[in-house]
């Protein structure tokens, strides 16, 4: 079920339905965010359409990104390679954008050693607990291609 309403910003595309957001009249936490939202929008910190932007990325990612990342390297040595020597713009190519002050280094797995992922923890998590934390991170940071969710980049 979908339903088209006016949301804020301009184009022309069905949004799933949402309940919290939809059926009855909101809760405590909606009219929370809500309120935030607006004040952030009002403060100028971010625009309706940065959010929107936003929202549209997140929405567009998938395991699936990360997945054909790998398969690309698996099956064209000189992408392979390509991850090696230019890691910052294939991470690029599949939507990941990092600042320059991030260092990334590229360790190619064998059949005798394999290595984990450790992302970078999103700054604003301090005291928050492990399943809060959790909650945060996709597959595909845990892979490497992208960074976990940011507090404060979800409405």
């Amino acid at each position: 079920m979908s339903s088209d309403h006016k949301h804020g910003h301009d184009h022309d595309h069905p949004h799933p339905f949402q309940p919290d957001d939809d059926a009855g009249p909101p809760s405590e936490h909606m009219l929370l965010v809500r309120a935030l939202r607006e004040l952030l929008i009002e403060k100028g910190i971010y625009t309706a359409d940065e959010e929107r932007r936003t929202i549209e990325r997140m929405d567009a990612r998938s395991p699936a990104g990360g997945a054909k990342m790998v398969a690309r390297a698996w099956v064209d040595p000189a992408y392979r390679a390509r991850v090696v020597v230019e890691p910052r713009a294939v991470l690029a190519e599949f939507g990941t954008e990092l600042p320059e002050t991030t260092e990334i280094r590229v360790h190619d797995s064998t059949a005798d050693m394999r290595y984990m992922v450790l992302p970078m923890r999103p700054e604003g998590t301090q005291g928050w607990s492990e399943e809060a934390l959790a909650a945060q991170v996709s597959r595909d940071a845990m892979i490497g291609v992208s960074l976990p969710e940011t507090p404060g980049t979800t409405p």
